[in-house]
């Protein structure tokens, strides 16, 4: 049997490249089918948080010195200013020395410690409820206004809220 080298030879190196792109194709498609699959779980993904997010209590504040839409409303509801202002009084010597996260600090210690009268807190409460948040946000409305009184009146943030 005499085989003709010249021809086996490019045959084989023929067959070899038509088997390669064969399997690079294929893997190609499996590449791009993982891909989508892919892109497909994270769009799952993006839902559930989004479904998450959408059932969470909005916020009153946006930081610790502050208010949302939703705060400013709480704020007015509960005329927070009022008791901002008599409460900054009793403790303006009391934060004197203090810097300006330890008055933050203490005013919303305050805010989460004192006893409101009867008429404070069913407004706070029907506040709470009209906005969907719990009670103890609307006391945190109340920190934010009071330490923007006392940073304002300690000259320590003359930008300092004031509602």
């Amino acid at each position: 049997m005499n085989w003709d080298w010249t021809l086996i030879i490019p045959v084989t190196i023929l067959l070899a490249f038509i088997s390669s792109i064969f399997f690079i194709g294929k893997w190609y498609g499996e590449v791009n089918i993982d891909r989508k699959r892919f892109g497909e779980f994270l769009d799952e993904i993006r839902k559930d948080i989004k479904n998450i997010l959408g059932r969470l209590p909005p916020s009153p504040t946006s930081s610790p010195i502050q208010l949302t839409d939703i705060g400013v409303r709480i704020s007015t509801n509960i005329d927070a200013k009022s008791w901002a202002e008599t409460t900054a009084k009793e403790m303006v010597k009391q934060t004197e020395c203090m810097d300006s996260l330890q008055i933050q600090e203490e005013s919303f210690k305050r805010a989460k410690s004192f006893e409101p009268s009867e008429s404070l807190e069913q407004k706070m409460r029907d506040s709470a409820f009209q906005e969907g948040i719990n009670f103890d946000r609307v006391r945190d409305v109340l920190g934010v206004v009071l330490s923007g009184r006392l940073l304002k009146l300690h000259g320590k943030n003359p930008d300092s809220i004031d509602l």
